[in-house]
């Protein structure tokens, strides 16, 4: 197992005698193997594990680093082509309060990524299909803190009996299945769901701040301090601090996904 997690380590190109913190796991090391359930046969990260042979492991590395990399690659390209879409529609997202799509180029095992990343950049509930052989949509759905996603899907059941096929989930996040030609019906019933629970207001992004910070304060014993407070995660979130009238001197984009800043 060790051997294992240093393969993953070297993946991710992070040091082997780094220790691992629970951002590491969550977003270098996991997504690897949820890689293989995404685009591949997941039984091999349990071999991955388990297996002895330290040749036969790399080989399986070597196939979770092929797969993340593809899985982002695939991820990227169809969220540039979704945002594009919705960036031509005449109408917002937030006048619908949703975002309900489906095609058969969406792999099933993305879906959920790409709903969460729409989700996350226009604040409203998104429900994203993939088209199977057999002319049936499944799709991934997540929502917005002041939506209980399967309180909507419930709802729609009960008034509409033959137009969810299955369904299930929690407040967050969702799984449904539809015939593909109810997407546009869903669509409606859907967006009457998530007007019930919310207003146009509830489509904002809202960010926690734990407490106001002076760059002053910001030095080897905060970032101490901070390490004493981990792991972090669901229930216990990574600090965050504002810092009021800064000035940035310098901003760089790292890798497309970060941005690097300098300021006093």
């Amino acid at each position: 197992t060790s051997h294992a997690i240093q393969l993953l380590k070297t993946n991710a190109k992070l040091l082997t005698e780094k220790k691992l913190t629970a951002e590491d796991i969550a977003f270098s090391l996991a997504p690897q193997l949820n890689a293989l359930g995404r685009l591949s046969d997941p039984r091999n990260g349990v071999l991955f594990f388990i297996d002895d042979n330290h040749e036969a492991q790399a080989e399986i590395a070597s196939e979770l680093l092929s797969c993340n990399t593809e899985r982002r690659k695939k991820e990227k390209e169809i969220l540039k082509k979704l945002l594009s879409e919705i960036e031509k529609e005449k109408r917002h997202p937030h006048e619908d309060g949703c975002i309900v799509t489906a095609s058969k180029e969406f792999l099933p095992g993305i879906i959920g990524l790409l709903a969460a990343k729409l989700t996350q950049v226009f604040q409203v509930p998104t429900c994203i299909f993939s088209e199977t052989e057999e002319g049936l949509l499944k799709g991934s759905c997540r929502s917005i803190p002041s939506c209980n996603i399967f309180i909507a899907l419930q709802n729609i059941q009960d008034s509409n009996k033959d137009l969810l096929l299955s369904f299930g989930g929690h407040h967050a996040a969702a799984g449904v299945a539809i015939k593909k030609e109810n997407l546009s019906i869903f669509k409606r019933e859907f967006s009457k769901e998530i007007f019930k629970q919310c207003s146009v207001e509830d489509f904002r992004l809202l960010i926690d701040i734990d407490a106001e910070i002076h760059i002053d304060e910001i030095n080897q014993k905060l970032w101490g301090d901070l390490h004493l407070l981990e792991p972090f995660g669901a229930q216990n979130k990574t600090p965050i601090f504002y810092i009021k009238e800064a000035t940035v001197l310098e901003a760089k984009v790292i890798k497309d996904i970060h941005i690097k800043l300098k300021i006093i």
